[in-house]
């Protein structure tokens, strides 16, 4: 899907739980409403709590929305897995990558978010009004938001993130998350700053990524988030985002280093 566009969902617009996405690329579309809506990409408007569960190995690249969710926009209760969302952007408001809301619960597994933008909060994701969203395995780097204002924001919300990297987004010099009103529990993951809220397990060094700036965050030998995570994590998948297979104790993030 490349170079579309709508007011709402510039690549496509889904409206039915029975559909599966695999292997799509959304390429450059444009999402042009003023309003809360958005959706560069693809925009997801079931508003209700049963799964979408075929979004797998999907590519969102440079897609782009006037005003919210650059790669996505979320109601209701999307499984991404294995997706790529690099390069994305929300031009006037909020979630460079994703922007979730209200009733549903969203899950993104063994995915990656890289070079996304917003104006102002979530410069990777956003999740406002009501929705649970559950990040598993899963590796950022680069993501901006303008200020400074939070690569993931969580606002009146519960997130759940696990065995996952969030680094050196924003310049690594500001909160990787903003938390208003919401409930996040964190286990197994690398956070830049650290996290100093619920949850285990978790880390706040350099995961030392592969080559970064080309976006490969893949894992270098000597990186902590080696062996570090955990198989009982929610949504926990027995291959990597490349369906390398997860030996042993995994790696936190989407890549496992073999």
């Amino acid at each position: 899907f490349v170079s579309n566009s709508s007011d709402q969902g510039g690549g496509m617009r889904i409206d039915s739980t029975n559909t599966v996405l695999t292997n799509c690329d959304f390429i450059s579309n444009y999402a042009s409403s003023t309003g809360g809506l958005g959706g560069g990409g693809l925009l997801i408007g079931h508003y209700g709590s049963s799964e979408i569960p075929g979004i797998t190995g999907c590519l969102f690249w440079k897609n782009e929305a006037f005003s919210s969710g650059g790669g996505a926009f979320v109601f209701g209760s999307p499984v991404f897995k294995n997706c790529v969302f690099d390069g994305n952007s929300a031009d006037n408001y909020y979630g460079g990558a994703i922007f979730a809301y209200g009733s549903g619960s969203a899950k993104l597994i063994n995915s990656v978010l890289e070079f996304n933008f917003s104006q102002y909060y979530g410069g990777a994701i956003l999740v406002y009004s009501g929705p649970t969203i559950q990040i598993t395995n899963c590796s950022t780097y680069g993501n901006v938001s303008g200020g400074g204002n939070g690569v993931v924001d969580i606002y009146s919300a519960t997130c759940n993130i696990n065995n996952s990297i969030l680094y050196d987004n924003n310049g690594a010099s500001s909160q990787q998350l903003i938390v208003n009103s919401s409930t996040v529990n964190i286990n197994y993951s690398d956070i830049f700053g650290g996290w100093g809220g619920a949850g285990a397990h978790n880390i706040s060094s350099d995961p030392l990524y592969t080559n970064p700036g080309i976006g490969d965050l893949t894992l270098q030998a000597a990186s902590p988030c080696i062996n570090t995570a955990s198989t009982t994590a929610p949504s926990y998948q027995p291959k990597d985002i490349v369906n390398s297979p997860r030996v042993g104790a995994p790696d936190m993030g989407a890549y496992e280093h073999n």
